[in-house]
């Protein structure tokens, strides 16, 4: 679902209406779309699946009797097939540790040992806790790499378009960086404009004639601007940094 621009100069997200003023506006609301899209999983560890087989073999023996919600009986059988569970799911998983203490009840005897197993026993369980985890921890990783825009100098940010760019990313939040491969002893005029724009030194980085996509890719920077195509190209190629051409 690609950011488009249409015919009357205004930018869409794939297929829908063309009502974003700017580019910049229409990569907001696509990053946003795909934050919000469920992810799903199925890299839980075999140990899982067959305690919620055991579990679905005693049942189909003897029968659910007093046991089971609705949502126990369907996560066993997801369990059992390794279906694609969602971060929702997972996070219930989750939260099933809380049930700990009635793990150990035979299954003939009550309730606690079956539903453990239906959830994918302390081996999904625990599982679940630290995917929960990675899942939340990439997420934040994501949107601190959207957050993080580069420019070139030349011909890019020392343009006046250049310039507006920089200013609405920056009044909109984002960090912004200068990667130019200018050597550091030609730095005045580079200073001199982040000093203008409000762009920390601290984010101006010289690469002294060396292609920028390593820098870029160490910083993590989410998108880059940049009037070189082969730079462009670099970037594609060796980051996962989206490189767009000025």
């Amino acid at each position: 679902m690609p950011v488009i621009k249409c015919s009357n100069g205004k930018y869409r997200v794939g297929s829908g209406a063309c009502i974003y003023d700017t580019e910049a506006k229409a990569e907001e609301v696509w990053t946003a779309i795909r934050i919000n899209m469920a992810d799903s999983y199925n890299d839980y560890p075999e140990s899982a699946v067959n305690n919620a087989k055991r579990a679905l073999k005693y049942v189909k023996e003897n029968g659910w009797g007093s046991c089971g919600t609705p949502v126990g009986k369907i996560r066993a059988n997801q369990l059992a097939n390794r279906e694609n569970i969602t971060r929702d799911t997972i996070a219930r998983m989750a939260s099933f540790k809380r049930h700990q203490q009635s793990k150990d009840v035979p299954y003939g005897e009550g309730c606690g040992g079956l539903m453990w197993d239906c959830w994918g026993g302390t081996e999904g369980i625990e599982w679940a806790i630290r995917k929960l985890k990675q899942i939340d921890n990439e997420k934040e990783t994501f949107r601190a790499n959207v957050n993080k825009v580069s420019f070139d100098f030349d011909d890019t940010l020392s343009t006046a378009r250049g310039q507006e760019m920089a200013k609405r990313f920056i009044f909109q939040g984002k960090q912004v960086f200068i990667i130019t491969r200018r050597n550091e002893y030609n730095a005045f005029e580079v200073y001199r404009m982040a000093e203008k724009l409000g762009i920390l030194r601290s984010r101006v980085y010289f690469t002294n004639g060396a292609y920028k996509w390593m820098t870029i890719k160490r910083l993590d920077i989410g998108t880059h601007y940049d009037n070189n195509i082969m730079e462009i190209n670099l970037i594609k190629i060796n980051t996962d940094c989206k490189a767009i051409k000025f």
